[in-house]
C-alpha cells in the first residue's frame, strides 16, 4: 500500500485489521501521508501481533509524538525485527535517543 494517500484514517483501518490477519508479516505504508495519530494506532495493535515482523512508515509526516507508542510496541513484541522510519521529519537527536536501544531494529 506504499505511495497510497490513505492518511491516518486509513492507517487506523489497517491497524484494526492487523490481528485478524495472522499470516501478514510486513506492513508497508511508506509515503501514505500518515501522521502521528495513525502511527500510534498501528503500533498499539502491532504490540499484540503474532505475525508481523516488519513495518515501513518511511516518508510519512511523523514526529516524535509517535515514539512512545513505538517504544511500547517494541518492548512488548519481540517478534518485530524491522521498523523503517526513513525520511520522517524528526531532527532531534534527543528524540531519536528514545529509540536508541532498538538501534538494530529501528532504521532512520
Amino acid at each position: 500500500m506504499s505511495d497510497s494517500p490513505i492518511k491516518s484514517q486509513g492507517a487506523e483501518c489497517v491497524a484494526s485489521a492487523i490481528n485478524f490477519c495472522g499470516s501478514v508479516q510486513a506492513i508497508k505504508l511508506a509515503y501514505c501521508e500518515i501522521r502521528d495519530q495513525g502511527a500510534i494506532k498501528l503500533f498499539m495493535e502491532l504490540a499484540n501481533s503474532k505475525s508481523v515482523d516488519t513495518i515501513d512508515l518511511s516518508g510519512n509526516p511523523l514526529t516524535e509524538r509517535s515514539f512512545d507508542a513505538i517504544e511500547t510496541c517494541l518492548n512488548k513484541n519481540s517478534r518485530i525485527r524491522n521498523v523503517v522510519l526513513q525520511g520522517i521529519n524528526v531532527k532531534s537527536n534527543f528524540a531519536w535517543g528514545k529509540l536508541k536501544k532498538f538501534g538494530n531494529i529501528v532504521q532512520h
